[in-house]
């Protein structure tokens, strides 16, 4: 979000706007797609998915195509709603306002989101032993 945008001109009856997910899904499709002109940081990312194949380590931040290409607006309200419900927030303030109008000004400003029960488990899996008894090994030929 840019220019001060509001939150809610991205909603419509409580779902996320369908045109902006899937121009916002574009953007990141072509990004994941284009991740390949650089090299370097190709063959980096492709040696942390094929070393950490089963660990979530593997998975680059924009994610793949696959799973871009399956996003659905409606899913996709579901899973940011969970997340506003679940997740820890932290906030972090630098200025001179006393700490109980800061206080005062975030409750205010976060009083409409909704919270649930919160996960503090960060869900790391990290694995220490090798799955396979003999090396892999990939190798790619481009241009």
């Amino acid at each position: 979000m840019s220019g001060g945008q509001s939150v809610a001109c991205f909603f419509r009856g409580g779902l996320l706007l369908p045109q902006y997910v899937e121009s916002e899904k574009e953007k990141l499709l072509s990004l994941i797609r284009s991740r390949v002109n650089e090299k370097r940081s190709y063959a980096l990312q492709r040696c942390c998915e094929e070393m950490c194949c089963c660990e979530d380590f593997a998975v680059s931040r924009f994610g793949d195509e696959e799973s871009c290409e399956a996003i659905h607006y409606k899913k996709l309200t579901r899973h940011y709603r969970e997340l506003l419900r679940s997740c820890p927030v932290e906030l972090f303030y630098c200025g001179r306002a006393s700490q109980k109008d800061v206080e005062r000004a975030f409750r205010e400003a976060l009083r409409g989101m909704p919270r649930g029960e919160i996960d503090y488990e960060i869900g790391t899996d990290v694995r220490m032993n090798a799955l396979e008894a003999e090396p892999r090994y990939c190798e790619e030929h481009m241009d």
